[in-house]
Protein backbone atom coordinates (compact mmCIF):
# COMPACT_ATOMS: atom_id res chain seq x y z
CA UNK A 1 0.00 0.00 0.00
CA UNK A 2 1.37 3.77 -1.07
CA UNK A 3 -0.41 6.42 0.37
CA UNK A 4 1.04 9.64 -0.82
CA UNK A 5 0.31 13.71 -0.02
CA UNK A 6 2.38 15.01 -2.92
CA UNK A 7 1.85 18.11 -2.77
CA UNK A 8 2.48 18.61 1.31
CA UNK A 9 -0.75 19.59 2.41
CA UNK A 10 -1.71 17.20 4.67
CA UNK A 11 -4.48 15.23 2.72
CA UNK A 12 -3.87 12.10 0.34
CA UNK A 13 -3.76 12.04 -2.83
CA UNK A 14 -3.37 8.73 -3.78
CA UNK A 15 -3.74 5.36 -2.61
CA UNK A 16 -2.07 2.28 -4.18
CA UNK A 17 -2.70 -0.77 -3.46
CA UNK A 18 -1.28 -4.39 -4.74
CA UNK A 19 -2.32 -7.00 -2.47
CA UNK A 20 -2.79 -10.94 -2.73
CA UNK A 21 -6.91 -11.41 -3.32
CA UNK A 22 -8.21 -13.91 -0.71
CA UNK A 23 -11.79 -15.43 -0.41
CA UNK A 24 -13.58 -14.78 3.10
CA UNK A 25 -14.54 -18.50 3.72
CA UNK A 26 -11.82 -19.42 5.17
CA UNK A 27 -10.51 -21.15 2.22
CA UNK A 28 -6.50 -21.32 0.72
CA UNK A 29 -5.54 -17.88 -0.64
CA UNK A 30 -5.60 -18.16 -4.54
CA UNK A 31 -2.56 -17.49 -6.52
CA UNK A 32 -4.70 -13.89 -7.85
CA UNK A 33 -3.10 -10.37 -7.30
CA UNK A 34 -5.28 -7.41 -7.51
CA UNK A 35 -4.32 -3.35 -7.61
CA UNK A 36 -6.63 -0.54 -6.47
CA UNK A 37 -5.53 3.10 -7.28
CA UNK A 38 -7.77 5.84 -6.06
CA UNK A 39 -6.61 9.45 -7.22
CA UNK A 40 -8.15 12.59 -5.79
CA UNK A 41 -7.34 15.24 -8.65
CA UNK A 42 -8.84 18.61 -6.29
CA UNK A 43 -7.22 17.19 -3.40
CA UNK A 44 -10.88 17.51 -2.16
CA UNK A 45 -11.07 14.86 0.66
CA UNK A 46 -13.09 14.59 3.34
CA UNK A 47 -11.79 15.58 6.36
CA UNK A 48 -11.28 13.09 9.51
CA UNK A 49 -13.39 13.13 12.02
CA UNK A 50 -11.23 11.37 14.23
CA UNK A 51 -12.25 10.08 17.94
CA UNK A 52 -8.93 8.98 19.31
CA UNK A 53 -5.77 10.62 19.15
CA UNK A 54 -4.43 8.81 15.99
CA UNK A 55 -6.33 10.21 13.43
CA UNK A 56 -6.36 7.21 11.18
CA UNK A 57 -7.50 4.54 13.82
CA UNK A 58 -11.21 4.01 14.32
CA UNK A 59 -13.18 3.43 17.16
CA UNK A 60 -15.73 1.27 14.92
CA UNK A 61 -15.87 -0.50 11.78
CA UNK A 62 -17.96 -0.08 8.55
CA UNK A 63 -17.19 -3.19 7.64
CA UNK A 64 -15.65 -3.16 4.09
CA UNK A 65 -12.64 -1.58 2.48
CA UNK A 66 -13.30 1.10 0.37
CA UNK A 67 -14.57 4.80 1.19
CA UNK A 68 -16.88 5.41 4.52
CA UNK A 69 -20.50 5.82 4.33
CA UNK A 70 -21.66 8.55 2.81
CA UNK A 71 -18.10 10.27 2.48
CA UNK A 72 -18.50 11.12 6.78
CA UNK A 73 -14.49 11.24 6.91
CA UNK A 74 -14.56 8.44 9.26
CA UNK A 75 -10.68 6.96 10.04
CA UNK A 76 -9.92 4.37 7.21
CA UNK A 77 -7.74 1.89 9.84
CA UNK A 78 -10.97 0.10 11.66
CA UNK A 79 -9.88 -1.26 14.59
CA UNK A 80 -11.75 -4.05 16.86
CA UNK A 81 -10.77 -2.77 19.92
CA UNK A 82 -12.12 -5.58 22.49
CA UNK A 83 -9.97 -8.22 20.40
CA UNK A 84 -6.91 -5.52 19.15
CA UNK A 85 -7.35 -6.48 15.56
CA UNK A 86 -7.33 -4.92 12.67
CA UNK A 87 -10.61 -5.51 11.00
CA UNK A 88 -9.87 -3.37 7.68
CA UNK A 89 -7.64 -0.52 6.18
CA UNK A 90 -9.89 1.28 4.21
CA UNK A 91 -9.35 4.03 1.67
CA UNK A 92 -7.35 6.69 2.53
CA UNK A 93 -8.21 8.89 -0.56
CA UNK A 94 -12.06 8.02 -0.96
CA UNK A 95 -12.93 6.44 -4.24
CA UNK A 96 -16.22 8.28 -4.35
CA UNK A 97 -17.07 11.20 -2.52
CA UNK A 98 -17.24 13.80 -5.47
CA UNK A 99 -16.56 14.79 -8.74
CA UNK A 100 -12.60 15.31 -8.29
CA UNK A 101 -11.66 11.65 -7.96
CA UNK A 102 -11.38 8.78 -10.35
CA UNK A 103 -10.24 4.67 -9.50
CA UNK A 104 -8.77 2.10 -11.16
CA UNK A 105 -9.26 -1.59 -10.05
CA UNK A 106 -7.61 -4.41 -12.26
CA UNK A 107 -6.99 -8.25 -11.58
CA UNK A 108 -3.69 -7.80 -13.19
CA UNK A 109 -0.98 -6.47 -11.15
CA UNK A 110 0.09 -2.74 -12.08
CA UNK A 111 3.16 -1.10 -11.56
CA UNK A 112 4.98 2.00 -11.24
CA UNK A 113 6.79 4.01 -14.00
CA UNK A 114 5.15 1.11 -16.69
CA UNK A 115 2.69 1.10 -19.18
CA UNK A 116 0.08 -0.68 -17.69
CA UNK A 117 -3.36 -2.69 -18.90
CA UNK A 118 -5.93 -2.90 -16.12
CA UNK A 119 -9.06 -4.97 -16.75
CA UNK A 120 -11.65 -4.00 -14.95
CA UNK A 121 -13.10 -0.65 -13.91
CA UNK A 122 -10.49 1.36 -15.73
CA UNK A 123 -11.08 4.06 -15.09
CA UNK A 124 -13.95 4.93 -13.51
CA UNK A 125 -14.48 8.47 -12.76
CA UNK A 126 -17.71 10.87 -12.39
CA UNK A 127 -18.84 12.54 -15.46
CA UNK A 128 -21.04 15.23 -16.22
CA UNK A 129 -22.31 14.96 -19.60
CA UNK A 130 -24.61 17.60 -19.56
Amino acid sequence: MHVRDTDGDGHPDYDWRTANIAPKTGLPRLPTVSTNLVVNTADTETLLTPALPWAYLGMVSYGYDTSSPASTGQPPIQIDWTSGQILFVGEFVSSRANENQWFTYSYYPLKAGETNQPNFESPFAWYDLR
